[in-house]
């Protein structure tokens, strides 16, 4: 079960950081070419959309199992990246002007915000509960490790993956991505006895 964990958390990483770390600035710089403002706060939607979520979790119980938990937040996520795609497609078919474009990617930022964090507490949540204490500290580094090491590689290929095929393409694939894993994780018989 810890090692499907582990696996959950690369591949969410492998898909969210070329996505915030490079479709969406490519997005603001080279089609909206808007002023960087905007894309600030884009990602202030987000953050707010975190903390809200954090907040409100704080407040509550654990769960007794954070599998559920677990589908719901990557499902979300998965839903959150198909959005974006389609809020991209839309702009750059002229099927939405600047404004509703904006509005709506404000909208879907802060859910992302609020699904990130709610995914990131069930595994946090597993990681205390089952790792043994005094094994915790190196199971957490290799964890972050791990991690870190896949976002040097995702974004690279993001960047010739968005340099050859058009921008909601991407965003497709990675709501694709995102899909399987979310399949995976509901077939995951060691996940659902977490």
């Amino acid at each position: 079960g810890m090692f499907a964990f582990v696996l959950v958390v690369l591949t969410v990483n492998m898909f969210a950081s070329p996505l915030f770390g490079v479709a969406q600035p490519y997005f603001f710089n080279q089609i909206v070419q808007t002023d960087p403002v905007y894309y600030s706060f884009v990602g202030l939607a987000f953050s707010m959309g975190s903390i809200v979520m954090a907040i409100y979790l704080s407040g509550r119980a654990s769960p007794p199992k954070v599998y559920q938990p677990l589908r719901r937040g990557l499902l979300g996520f998965s839903m959150g990246i198909f959005l974006l795609g389609i809020i991209v497609l839309s702009y750059t078919e002229n099927w939405l002007s600047f404004w509703p474009m904006y509005l709506l990617l404000m909208v879907v930022s802060v859910s992302i915000g609020l699904v990130i964090t709610s995914l990131n507490t069930p595994i946090g949540v597993a990681l205390q509960r089952y790792v043994p204490k005094d094994k915790l500290g190196r199971v957490n580094a290799i964890i972050n490790l791990l991690a870190q090491g896949v976002i040097p590689f995702s974004t690279a290929l993001a960047g010739v993956m968005i340099e050859h095929l058009n921008l909601p393409l991407f965003y497709f694939i990675v709501a694709i991505g995102m899909l399987l894993t979310t399949l995976a994780a509901y077939a995951s018989k060691t996940l659902k006895a977490f």
